[in-house]
Formats: structure tokens, C-alpha cells, sequence
């Protein structure tokens, strides 16, 4: 089940080798036949300080950071396998970023 905060391989770019997919869509839609959820990229790469850019604290299952301003819708069949999830802690901080991006405030 494509779940908020669940974390799944995705290719963003053809070719390319997997990388991780955080899900930020809500879960009715998620749940849904709606074909698609929304997803933010988590990257290892270096990234300078923003406040869209969640990074990942020891313990998460993951490391790196959640690149909020890379939010993209995605078929769900594109998907693949299910990497883990983020806590609840991490996922209030992405909310709080996500806000910032689409200018929720």
C-alpha cells in the first residue's frame, strides 16, 4: 500500500538507476483508484541549507535529505519496491517544508 511517509524505489530519469521516493500524497487519495501520488526525492548528494530541504537525522532507516521542491506526481505501477518509511518526528519537519513550497503558510 502506497502510504504517506512510505518510502519506495523510483527511476526519476530513464536510464538511470533507482533512487529513493518519499510519499507525501494523502492517504484517501493514495488508497484510492486515483493512478498516481505524489512523491519528493531523497537525495545523498550535498545540498546547501534551505528550509524546503529536510535532513534525515541518525536513526532514520534512510540517510541524506528529503529535496521538498522536487515534488512530483508519479504512477503508482511506476513504483517499485517498498524501501522502508520515515517517523512521524521527520514527517512533521517535511509537512513544514512542503508548506513552504507550495506557500501554505
Amino acid at each position: 500500500m502506497f502510504l504517506r511517509g512510505t518510502v519506495w524505489e523510483y527511476h526519476f530519469e530513464p536510464g538511470a538507476p533507482p533512487k529513493p521516493a518519499l510519499v507525501v500524497s494523502n492517504n484517501g487519495r493514495n488508497r484510492s483508484r486515483w493512478p498516481v501520488v505524489h512523491v519528493v526525492r531523497i537525495s545523498t548528494a550535498p545540498k546547501a541549507p534551505r528550509q524546503t530541504i529536510v535532513e534525515l537525522p541518525a536513526g532514520e532507516s534512510f540517510a541524506g535529505r528529503v529535496i521538498c521542491d522536487d515534488l512530483a506526481p508519479v504512477p503508482k505501477s511506476a513504483l517499485g519496491r517498498q524501501l522502508g518509511a520515515l517517523s512521524p518526528e521527520t514527517m512533521r519537519r517535511v509537512d513544514a517544508a512542503l508548506r513552504q513550497v507550495l506557500a501554505l503558510r
